[in-house]
């Protein structure tokens, strides 16, 4: 699935602010369960949820080494989406020859943390 930036896509600086807002938006209109372990919003992650991060170090809950005691607790927006939003961070990709899509680029935040 190829990914691309919004250079790549040739996007102005307005017309990453008009995605990215609309992002946030839809991120905030479905905040409201957890998408992986189902608990509402201020309410720690169930034990085992992928999308749970370490209080300690950020990362994945269920692969990190920190022993940290503190759990997670889902704020209703996916991990990442609010710093991706502030630093207006984007990707394209194409799902299948029908659908284009823009989201918050996970991938380029992780690489900047």
């Amino acid at each position: 699935m190829p990914f691309y930036t919004p250079k790549q896509k040739g996007l102005t600086p307005d017309e990453i602010e008009v995605i990215c807002e609309r992002l946030w938006k839809e991120a905030q209109e479905e905040a409201d369960t957890c998408p992986d372990c189902g608990v509402k919003g201020g309410s720690k992650h169930q034990y085992g949820c992928d999308i749970a991060r370490c209080v300690n170090c950020g990362g994945q809950a269920i692969y990190c080494d920190c022993n940290k005691p503190e759990e997670d607790i889902w704020s209703g927006i996916y991990p990442g989406y609010k710093e991706c939003y502030e630093k207006k961070l984007i990707c394209y990709h194409d799902f299948d020859m029908y659908e284009n899509h823009w989201s918050f680029d996970l991938n380029t935040l992780a690489t900047l943390r």
